[in-house]
């Protein structure tokens, strides 16, 4: 075979090489002369183009070359494998020698801007040149789509200049905007009549910014509509730009037809319109789309259904009401309302009379006849036959029924024919190979001799060939055969189900393309396939979804490398996982304000691909005001937290990453402020099975440093002091979510079990465990039922020294706020404890005071060892960005019966009510501190008393608006306080009781409002 140098072409496009791989492929040939029965020729590369086992398994696949095609297809190997800017083969001495040129690869792209919010817009723009091939054109490319963006944002008169630097093959692109000064709008020009009552959220002297005024168009074409014209449409028709006097002109074309709005009038005023249409649904009616016509049979329609049968509607008769506004009225005579007296069933011997009704979706007893849903109920009852293996049932429609005028009522009368029963005999299965006849039937659930459903044949079909292809048999076929057998009374039926299997294909060579930054082995290392496993599309699709979420990459795809493979049927299919990096590095600060904490200020420093394999390091720093912190005499603090981390991911190549993070923050809590710092190590492994997509287990060990400060009083009512802590312990979670941003099915569990030791550094001994867990269940598309659980419990505490075992009030656990009981202020609920103060007297005429004490009574907040909260919600889903949710939360923290004991036993001892030496006539009086309202439970009493859940747990409901984002929600709440529990001090004595929920105004003013972002739950 002689291939001449005008087919070399035809020859490159047949070797299918993309452009994405290729920006040029030069086949050049020099001594092709090659016939059928030529003598095989070897190759290899004459440049260092590729890694060692790159060239092994090329060699394995395409040993020799024996004709131009093979010589193609090594071409379109190694054009797949690696971006090329060239690739020569030229015959040297009976050896095909390879010349290959990789490509240079746009690997890095940086902006330089003032707005970071334009800097952020025009690099999502440009984000699609990294891990392109690199032309001469590239640059011009970027400056082009960042000077028509400027324009369009107001900046006409923009400039930039764009850098190209060259690091081996990849290239890295430096773009400087000058934005100059930006345009003006100077009027607006309406191509029609804007009314009186709509304005243009847009104005002169605001920046000619195209995008704002398209909003401001589309929103006022929104008003407009909403006001009843029809036929509305709005557009921007153009833009002219003075750039001497820095002003634009914008020209807004339009149409907005007449005011429209639809009336109707019922003759007989026997009830509201509005029980027939919903809120504006007249109003809103659009002639353009509703026409009169159809909105004549729209009302004849919801007027049967509601039992007026013999209903007329006239019109529409057009008036005008206005300059530009009419009315289509219509006249509705209603006639007689017709109830439903009876149903009647006429040759049914299967089912029972009660069992149809049912499958109707009927009862009986009288009411207005609506004979769209006797016909969905005929359907209902001829379903209820096919189950039943009624195959040829008959349900004949009713039609109107027989009408009593005078009595205004209607009976129906359904006729059945019922036909012959089939009942399943045998179920034979032939071809079947892989997959045994025992478990196909268990997969089936079909049972010999029980009624044949018709509709489920289908399903029968459609599951084995699923289960099929999710073992690697991609082109297995399953038919169904019938073989019917008149039989006494009934058809019984021998099901063949005929399964031809195909070859099982294996997965061919995995190329990864795209990748600038990152290793190629950081891809490899995620997939849940290599090279010979059986192909599965569940692995491909979860292998995509790791890879997403290791947030390296903005895009990820995983596709056959010849996109004809599953069409002609291979047995062995190349696979390519096609990558574009995001951005690594991320840099962000900006104030914020909380509910709790009122302002704060944050900063995120961060780079999550060092040495492109993977690792992370961040820094975040963060100041707050602490808006409800008490003075420590005349001193006031601001609230921090300074936080670093470290992630080393496949320590030594094995699936183990190492986390390394410390941190140091002052906050202010119910009482004290409190102040820590420490870090932890953590050895982290991530668990990619079949059955959870995102699983980790990891062990930890962490030192803490923990102090309070705060009045001699209040730490002495908290029994504060310093503790150090070492622990260690193991932590586990699952994400089956199958959404972050809306999750509408799947489900959440956190786990964590740690141990303070003395052993490991600290003066603190503890068990503690964490079970947290959400369940989500979807009820239509966009409305989610979801249920959150957390029980956590500290056990066995013990102390150094004379402390009595008591926790310190830096590690135990409070209740009340947006992560637990929404309607509660933050850490509100819980025991408290009552302690006595003297009472400052204020001097009489004479300058003496009285000389009796008098002593009033403080309470502090003490948090808990053991919280419970549940949370459920019914969510639902208005735009892609936004939600609604209502809920209903409880929950409780209390000591446990030890703690409680031991704090008892601290507070044994009576308050010296002269500390501070202001009030000698307490010197001899004694008064204690007191626990009061520490309502628990053990948790093993529940399976015996559940009802505890309702007598001990503080309850609120409320409702809350989601702003939906890639990593979470951020939900503003209001809640409000439902139920409180009671002491039995409380119950015999209101003056006992210490209510935790706002109380005094009205219902609605007693709740708190809530803010927290990126919730797991």
């Amino acid at each position: 075979m002689q291939v001449k140098p005008e087919n070399i072409p035809s020859m490159i496009r047949r070797c299918g090489i993309p452009l994405t791989f290729m920006t040029t492929a030069l086949f050049v040939v020099s001594l092709l002369s090659l016939s059928t029965r030529a003598q095989a020729a070897g190759w290899r590369m004459a440049t260092d183009g590729l890694e060692n086992d790159i060239l092994d398994r090329l060699s394995e696949r395409h040993p020799d070359i024996t004709s131009a095609q093979d010589l193609e297809n090594l071409i379109v190997e190694i054009g797949r494998r690696h971006q090329m800017k060239r690739i020569d083969a030229k015959l040297e001495g009976g050896v095909w020698v390879i010349y290959a040129e990789k490509a240079e690869i746009v690997s890095e792209l940086e902006i330089e801007i003032i707005s970071a919010q334009l800097k952020a817009n025009i690099l999502n723009s440009t984000q699609t040149f990294i891990g392109q091939v690199d032309t001469s054109s590239t640059g011009d490319q970027i400056k082009s789509i960042a000077l028509k963006y400027m324009k369009k944002r107001g900046y006409p008169e923009a400039t930039a200049s764009v850098k190209r630097s060259l690091s081996g093959s990849n290239v890295s692109y430096s773009l400087k905007i000058n934005e100059e000064s930006p345009s003006v709008i100077e009027k607006f020009e309406l191509g029609f009549r804007m009314p009186g009552d709509v304005s243009f959220s847009s104005k002169p002297g605001e920046i000619c910014d195209e995008e704002q005024i398209v909003t401001s168009i589309t929103k006022m074409e929104t008003d407009v509509r909403a006001r009843g014209y029809n036929q509305v449409k709005m557009e921007l028709a153009n833009i002219t730009y003075d750039q001497t006097a820095d002003l634009c002109k914008v020209y807004i074309s339009g149409i907005l037809g007449q005011k429209v709005r639809y009336e109707v009038i019922d003759v007989n005023k026997r009830f509201l319109i509005d029980d027939l249409f919903g809120d504006e649904e007249l109003t809103g009616v659009d002639p353009t789309i509703i026409s009169p016509d159809a909105m004549s049979a729209e009302l004849a329609r919801r007027y049967r259904n509601k039992g007026f049968s013999d209903v007329t509607v006239k019109g529409p008769d057009v008036q005008k009401s206005g300059d530009d506004e009419f009315v289509y009225v219509f006249t509705v005579d209603p006639g007689k309302q017709y109830f439903l007296q009876s149903i009647d069933f006429e040759g049914n011997t299967i089912f029972k009379e009660e069992e149809l009704l049912e499958a109707m979706g009927m009862e009986r007893g009288s009411k207005p006849i609506n004979y769209e849903e006797i016909q969905a109920g005929v359907s209902g009852v001829r379903g209820k036959y096919q189950q039943s293996g009624y195959w040829e049932a008959r349900i004949r429609d009713p039609g109107i029924g027989q009408k009593d005028r005078e009595s205004g009522t209607v009976r129906l009368t359904i006729q059945i024919q019922e036909g012959l029963q089939r009942l399943l005999s045998t179920v034979t299965i032939n071809g079947n190979k892989f997959i045994s006849t025992e478990d196909i039937k268990e997969m089936i659930k079909l049972v010999e001799g029980d009624p044949l459903d018709r509709t489920l044949l289908v399903d029968i079909q459609q599951k084995i060939t699923s289960t099929y292809i999710s073992h690697g048999f991609l082109y297995a076929d399953v038919t169904v055969e019938i073989k019917p057998t008149e039989a006494k009374r009934a058809i019984v039926i021998d099901l063949i189900l005929n399964i031809r299997e195909g070859p099982r294909v294996k997965i061919g060579d995995i190329t990864i393309v795209g990748l600038t930054r990152t290793q190629e082995k950081v891809v490899r290392r995620e997939l849940l396939f290599e090279t010979g496993d059986w192909y599965s599309p569940e692995k491909r699709d979860r292998s995509r979804q790791i890879l997403t979420r290791l947030g390296l990459f903005r895009s990820v795809q995983i596709v056959p490398a010849d996109r004809q493979a599953i069409q002609n049927k291979e047995k062995v299919i190349d696979i390519i996982v096609d990558t574009r990096e995001g951005k690594a590095g991320n840099v962000a600060f900006g104030p914020g304000w909380s509910l709790a904490k009122g302002w704060n200020y944050g900063a995120e420093a961060s780079y999550n691909n060092f040495g492109g394999v993977g690792r992370q390091a961040s820094l975040r720093a963060a100041i707050s005001e602490e808006k409800d912190q008490e003075a420590i005499g005349t001193k006031t603090l601001v609230g921090r937290r300074i936080g670093t981390g470290y992630i080393e991911p496949y320590i030594l190549d094995y699936p183990f990453d190492v986390h390394v993070n410390a941190s140091q923050k002052a906050e202010w809590g119910a009482d004290l402020w409190e102040l820590s710092y420490g870090g932890e190590i953590a050895l982290v492994h991530k668990i990619n099975s079949s059955l959870f997509l995102d699983s980790r287990v990891s062990t930890f060990y962490g030192q803490k440093v923990a102090k309070t400060e705060g009045s001699v009083a209040k730490e002495a009512d908290q029994l504060a002091s310093d503790v150090r802590i070492g622990s260690t312990g193991i932590r586990y979670t699952i994400d089956d979510r199958n959404n972050l941003k809306f999750p509408s099915s799947g489900y959440t569990v956190d786990t964590e079990l740690a141990w303070a030791r003395y052993e490991l550094g600290g003066d603190l001994r503890y068990f503690r465990w964490d079970v947290s867990t959400g369940f989500f269940q979807g009820i239509t598309d966009n409305l989610v039922f979801a249920i959150g659980l957390n029980l956590t419990s500290y056990e066995g505490v013990q102390r150094k020294g004379d402390r009595l075992g008591i926790l310190p009030p830096s590690e135990r656990l409070f209740s009340g706020g947006a992560e637990t009981v929404r309607g509660y202020r933050t850490r509100s609920l819980g025991p408290i404890v009552r302690s006595p103060k003297a009472v400052t007297k204020q001097l009489d005429a004479n300058g003496n005071t009285a000389t009796d004490c008098d002593v009033t009574f403080e309470d502090s907040f003490l948090d808990g060892t053991r919280r419970t909260n549940i949370k459920t919600e019914l969510r639902h889903m208005l735009t892609d960005s936004l939600a609604l949710t209502g809920f209903v939360d409880n929950g409780t923290v209390f000591l446990s019966r030890d703690q409680s004991k031991k704090f008892a036993k601290a507070y044994d001892a009576p308050v010296d009510l002269n500390a501070d030496g202001l009030h000698p006539e307490c010197e001899n009086t004694l008064m204690y501190r007191s626990i009061e309202d520490n309502i628990g439970y053990e948790y093993h009493e529940l399976y015996s008393n559940p009802d505890l859940l309702w007598t001990q747990h503080y309850f609120s409901y409320g409702a809350s608006v989601n702003f939906l984002t890639a990593i979470g929600s951020i939900n503003l709440a209001y809640g409000l306080p439902w139920r409180e529990p009671k002491t039995q001090k409380c119950n015999e004595d209101d003056a006992q009781c210490n209510p935790r929920g706002k109380g005094g105004a009205h219902w609605l003013q007693r709740g708190e409002f809530h803010l927290n972002v990126g919730a797991r739950f």
